[in-house]
């Protein structure tokens, strides 16, 4: 009887030991297995890997916690290769290279992440290798190259810091050996080659006031080059009026220019032969005016011309005897004005005539005790005696009764009035004259007239020019601008998606809710400012595009050089009857 009870309770002794030891085992890492649950609700995947691991090594056989492990695992490798693309768009690639081998130790088929890793990898080796290639070229002076290589690279500069400050060093180097090579070839007078020089230096340093002074010298300077050949070629012709346009022109653009100045002498005297030559055969044919056009002109041009003075005082003397002989004809019919007139005409032409003096003072005692006299100055041929000529007869009229009106002041009196008709006609050619009378009216006028014209190069093409240079510059920052604020856009709307994902996925009783709101309304402000800026600069960026779209067809449509007129002013008084 007792042998029984003592073997029923050693029995339930040991019944009683396993079932709590199952009760053990069952219960083990059930508190890690909560906690991962909490983990994974939040989001908190790392947290929730870690978890469920230890669930797992405190009981491996409990095939619930295996598979909490694995979706925890699926979850953080999703989420590291999520973080690892943003931090790759960001040019963050170490940081990108690092999420990317975290996801795939949590999940080593992860195809994505194995693809990524692979792409960042090559891109750091690459990155890395062109930052030595650039090193190199630094070493060998290869400047230009080596600003090529860094320039796209400095985009990486969070994980490649070096590639500023060598980027900074070449972009200096690359200036300086653009300006220095460039003044070398302006001082050889190679200035298409200067001016390929100073452009890619100006174009490394948009805006530098020296390298933006010397790509204009080096445009004038071919500009100036390309007025010379127009003027050779004219010249060659025949054209030296229009040659000494086209070397004045040049002159214009670069005074002093030695060879603009050697090839203005050569027009000059080309043109003073010529004249000389077509002066001589007119004074020959006894065509005075015309002779003495062309051999004013030829004075204008060149006046120490060898045998110029000789014929253009031949040419004054035969039109003096003309005018002589038409201002005694004038004095024999009673005409003291034009008489008087005439032999002033001849006093310019030949101070030193015989008998001029006597002759001017007895018409002058006529004149004195007569009333005032229009009297009109035409001219025969090609449009006669230089303006010259005409103000210094006015001017040695001026103290008498005689007023002296050219042909354009008559029409401008017949304007005034069409009912108007001068004293007397004064001729320097021989020719009839008419002569009436008039009551005299005085009013002072001024003329402006073209006197010659030029080919210059058209400022406004210019203008235009370097105001599409820096709208083009202006158009390339706000490209880059709004490239970069999208980025920053696209980032901010990551970070404001994740941080609402988090604060909707936590417990309400988890004590990290109100601080998940708070950061998330702070992301969300703080992404629709980054909006509104975006907004504003693509409205920017539109505008600057219009205008240079609109500067690129107003320059199509204006040309390079053109023709400049240059104008005189004289004044005179005009005589009316009103």
């Amino acid at each position: 009887m007792n042998r029984n009870v003592s073997i029923r309770a050693s029995v339930l002794k040991f019944a009683l030991c396993a079932a709590l030891s199952l009760l053990a085992v069952s219960c083990a890492g059930r508190g890690e297995s909560k906690q991962g649950d909490r983990f994974l609700a939040q989001g908190l995947f790392d947290e929730a890997v870690e978890m469920y691991q230890e669930a797992v090594r405190k009981n491996p056989d409990n095939e619930g916690y295996r598979q909490k492990l694995q979706a925890a695992k699926l979850h953080a490798a999703e989420s590291h290769l999520e973080k690892g693309s943003v931090a790759l768009e960001e040019m963050r690639l170490f940081d990108a290279r690092a999420e990317f081998q975290t996801a795939l130790r949590y999940h080593p088929q992860l195809e994505d992440a194995s693809k990524s890793l692979a792409k960042t990898r090559k891109l750091i080796e690459r990155i890395t290798s062109e930052v030595r290639a650039a090193r190199a070229l630094m070493k060998q002076q290869k400047w230009f190259g080596a600003v090529d290589r860094l320039k796209p690279l400095r985009k990486y500069r969070a994980d490649f810091p070096e590639t500023d400050t060598m980027y900074a060093r070449a972009l200096d180097a690359a200036f300086a050996s653009s300006m220095d090579e460039g003044m070398a070839a302006y001082r050889r007078e190679d200035f298409p080659l200067a001016l390929s020089h100073f452009s890619k230096a100006l174009a490394l340093r948009a805006g530098d006031a020296r390298a933006d002074g010397m790509v204009k010298a080096a445009k004038r300077q071919i500009t100036a080059l390309e007025f010379c050949s127009e003027a050779a070629a004219l010249l060659e012709g025949g054209d030296f009026r229009e040659a000494i346009r086209r070397y004045q022109s040049a002159l214009n653009q670069v005074p002093g220019h030695a060879k603009a100045a050697r090839g203005m002498q050569s027009a000059r005297e080309y043109g003073a032969k010529t004249l000389l030559a077509q002066g001589t055969r007119a004074l020959g044919e006894k065509r005075y005016i015309d002779a003495m056009t062309a051999l004013d002109e030829a004075a204008g041009l060149l006046p120490d011309y060898p045998r110029l003075a000789g014929a253009h005082l031949k040419a004054k003397r035969a039109v003096a005897d003309m005018v002589f002989a038409c201002a005694e004809g004038y004095e024999k019919a009673g005409r003291h004005a034009l008489a008087k007139a005439s032999f002033s005409v001849v006093r310019l032409l030949a101070p030193d005539y015989p008998g001029l003096e006597k002759r001017l003072e007895a018409t002058g005692k006529y004149i004195e005790r007569a009333s005032a006299y229009d009297l009109a100055l035409a001219f025969t041929g090609d449009a006669g005696l230089h303006m010259e000529f005409y103000n210094t007869l006015q001017g040695q009229l001026a103290g008498t009764r005689v007023q002296v009106l050219s042909t354009a002041e008559v029409d401008a009196v017949k304007r005034l009035n069409p009912n108007y008709k001068p004293d007397g006609i004064l001729t320097v050619n021989v020719g009839a004259v008419r002569v009436e009378r008039t009551v005299a009216g005085r009013e002072r006028r001024s003329v402006r007239y073209v006197s010659d014209t030029r080919i210059v190069v058209n400022e406004d093409y210019d203008l235009l020019r370097d105001e599409l240079d820096r709208y083009r510059s202006k158009l390339r920052w706000y490209d880059s601008e709004v490239r970069s604020r999208r980025r920053e856009v696209r980032r901010l709307r990551r970070e404001r998606d994740r941080a609402r994902d988090e604060w909707k996925a936590a417990a309400e009783d988890d004590p990290r809710k109100k601080r998940l709101r708070q950061r998330y309304i702070c992301l969300r402000d703080e992404t629709r400012h980054a909006e509104r800026l975006l907004d504003d600069m693509v409205r920017e960026y539109d505008s600057w595009r219009y205008k240079v779209g609109d500067t690129e067809r107003r320059l199509s449509n204006t040309p390079r050089y053109v023709k400049e007129n240059i104008y005189s002013t004289y004044f005179y008084d005009v005589v009316t009857n009103r």
